[in-house]
């Protein structure tokens, strides 16, 4: 039941299920509830991103959040930001065993690295909105080039689209 005196401007709230209401991330208390599921898209992403490429240039940043869009928009990895970026051995960061996790988990843990995080929030939301093009030309996949190349990347259908700073960013038909 809730009710409003517009007077007073006081709001009341009741909720029948006497549980406590539950805490969403936001931009300025990113910290994880347990559940990356209470995340928005741009919440997941903005995570995915700053796991994963928050020490590159933004164009890099950008490249990385647009290659996890592709993947959504190709429906082949899932149809949701979510489903792409929570696949089991898909981005190193969210792996149990990634030093890449804690800051994923809490964002402003580093405070050397806060405004890396709201930049990282930032594009999230215009990669979403398509605010910024794509400059990785349909890319899905993504790595280093400090690591050995995946397997994939020996692929037929892996075609190589841009290198951005030391991340190579493929195509994977």
């Amino acid at each position: 039941m809730g009710r409003s005196n517009a007077g007073n401007k006081n709001i009341e709230v009741t909720l029948n299920n006497n549980e406590p209401a539950k805490r969403i991330p936001t931009k300025d208390d990113p910290e994880w509830t347990g559940n990356f599921s209470d995340d928005s898209e741009q919440m997941i992403l903005a995570r995915a991103i700053f796991g994963e490429a928050r020490s590159l240039p933004e164009k890099g940043r950008i490249a990385v959040g647009w290659s996890i869009k592709n993947r959504v928009i190709a429906l082949r990895w899932g149809d949701t930001y979510h489903k792409v970026i929570l696949q089991p051995k898909q981005y190193s960061a969210f792996g149990e065993q990634d030093p890449n996790l804690v800051y994923i988990k809490n964002p402003l843990r580093d405070k050397t690295q806060v405004q890396d995080w709201y930049d990282c929030y930032d594009v999230a939301g215009k990669i979403i909105d398509e605010k910024v093009d794509d400059p990785t030309d349909g890319a899905n996949h993504y790595f280093s080039d400090y690591i050995d190349p995946p397997y994939w990347t020996k692929q037929k259908n892996a075609e190589l689209k841009i290198k951005i700073g030391n991340t190579l960013f493929y195509d994977l038909k």
